[in-house]
């Protein structure tokens, strides 16, 4: 099993890495190669279909064919089986692949025989191994170089940290001192995913936001790991979104995905603290508070502008003003947009990152323990807080139905995540009738926040497009209370699943 972090720099970070003086803590040495790796596929794409990658790379006068397939990455750290063998030349050598492969995807002779090259890299390599303080051995490979297909090249600059021998936390370690002292970008997109995006276009998947995956479908026994199934799926839903943010793209979706996902790992985190307190758990509630606060008002002007505004237009005319108010508007949504990308671009983001990862890996180390007692614990607690926030007596106001928004979508967030610990399909009623009230008191919420972000625009222009919109979300919110009553009742109704 290869596990690697990669992390895209610029020329100038590689080259201020490759001399830093952190190296000088360890015992290292370092070697330099020039590498040019043929990557074959069929025109098909069968294998990277497959998910495999075929790969036959010059070392010297050695060529080497590398297999790399299973596995997955996330925010930048890869986990993937890897096959290597010497061959005699630049061509795929079928004695010296894995059986899987050979029963897979070239199981049929004339897929073997539609092989072809697909691309190639070529590339700088500047290979040092570092020999840490606990006896874990990580290379370190600073490259730079192209990516070639036909008369298409992309450039490639890049830090791979494989661990070589060791524990996963002192490739974390490293990775993290690395970061702080180069910056970079945590990045999944492996060097065979870069060649086919530039040779086959058509077949490489377009980027678009991520949503929150499905929780497992099987049961968990164990407290630890179902946590940490739940926390890495959080991961996964985060680092997708990113990149979109980061780089501004158009979608006002990367925002609130990546703001949703840093909320429910907030959420998970606190259940952890609750069950076990631990400084990291400590200092990671810490930054997921700062990311998901760094996304808000971009997120808020998004949904002003893009959602309430024109749901209103449609119903009726537009108030005297209102180009100015937009116009005013969307300067502070680019404001909260570029405050969202310097967050996510950010080293302390990158840090943010490696140290879930750290928390992951320490519940993969934690004794094993039942899942259900926990589970069933927090469930309970945050179903009996719910009801006493919905009381009619304690919601008088939009604070307190604020209150009562935030302890359903902690509550959603933990039931939808801890599920697994519970028979499938148990949970899915109960989840459905949580959603249902945490939407009604959702659309409360946008009204109440969109009068809010209105007052901050500059005072005394637009003023009458102000008082017209901030009515009519007055008057929506009204009619949403409405609402509210049944969905409560049916809220009420639900048998908490884990008593079932």
């Amino acid at each position: 099993m290869e596990i690697e972090l990669k992390l895209a720099v610029s020329p100038t970070a590689l080259n201020r890495l490759i001399r830093h003086p952190i190296w000088s803590s360890w015992r290292c040495s370092d070697s330099r190669q020039t590498l040019r790796s043929i990557y074959f596929d069929t025109a098909n794409a069968d294998l990277t279909a497959a998910g495999y990658a075929l790969r036959l790379r010059r070392v010297g006068r050695r060529w080497v064919q590398t297999v790399k397939g299973g596995g997955g990455a996330a925010a930048g750290l890869h986990r993937r089986d890897e096959f290597e063998s010497e061959v005699r030349g630049p061509q795929p050598d079928f004695t010296k692949m894995p059986d899987r492969l050979l029963d897979g995807v070239l199981a049929d002779a004339t897929v073997r025989g539609q092989l072809l090259p697909v691309f190639e890299t070529r590339f700088t390599r500047l290979a040092r191994t570092v020999h840490l303080d606990d006896g874990s051995v990580v290379e370190v490979a600073f490259d730079r170089g192209n990516v070639i297909a036909g008369d298409r090249t992309a450039p490639l600059c890049e830090v791979e940290l494989e661990l070589k021998h060791g524990q996963l936390g002192a490739l974390l370690g490293l990775a993290r001192a690395v970061l702080r002292q180069g910056g970079g970008w945590l990045d999944d997109t492996t060097k065979a995913a870069r060649g086919y995006r530039l040779a086959m276009p058509d077949r490489s998947p377009v980027a678009s936001p991520v949503s929150a995956g499905s929780a497992s479908s099987r049961v968990f026994r164990d407290w630890h790991a179902l946590m940490a199934e739940a926390v890495q799926r959080g991961l996964n839903h985060l680092h997708g979104n990113a990149a979109g943010v980061r780089d501004q793209l158009d979608d006002p979706e990367y925002v609130h995905q990546m703001r949703v996902a840093a909320r429910r790992i907030k959420t998970l985190l606190g259940i952890a603290q609750r069950e076990s307190e631990h400084p990291l758990t400590s200092h990671l509630l810490v930054e997921v508070s700062w990311l998901a606060n760094s996304l808000g008002a971009a997120r808020d002007w998004d949904v002003l502008l893009g959602e309430t505004l024109p749901s209103y237009l449609q119903r009726f005319p537009a108030p005297p003003g209102l180009a100015r108010l937009q116009a005013d508007g969307e300067a502070l949504r680019r404001q909260g947009h570029e405050l969202a990308a310097a967050a996510v671009g950010s080293t302390r983001y990158g840090e943010l990152l490696i140290d879930l990862m750290a928390w992951l890996h320490r519940q993969e180390s934690l004794d094993k323990r039942r899942a259900l007692g926990p589970a069933r614990e927090q469930l309970g607690r945050r179903h009996k807080q719910v009801l006493k926030l919905g009381e009619p007596a304690r919601l008088v106001d939009d604070e307190a139905r604020h209150r009562l928004r935030l302890a359903c979508k902690k509550l959603r967030y933990a039931a939808e995540s801890l599920a697994p610990a519970f028979p499938s399909g148990a949970a899915s009623g109960y989840i459905s009738a949580v959603a249902r009230l945490q939407n009604v008191l959702g659309g409360l919420n946008d009204a109440a926040v969109a009068a809010q972000r209105l007052d901050t625009l500059p005072a005394g222009r637009a003023e009458r497009a102000r008082q017209v919109l901030k009515r009519a979300l007055h008057n929506s919110a009204q009619m949403q209370l409405t609402t509210l009553p049944d969905q409560w009742d049916a809220f009420v109704r639900q048998t908490p699943f884990w008593k079932a």
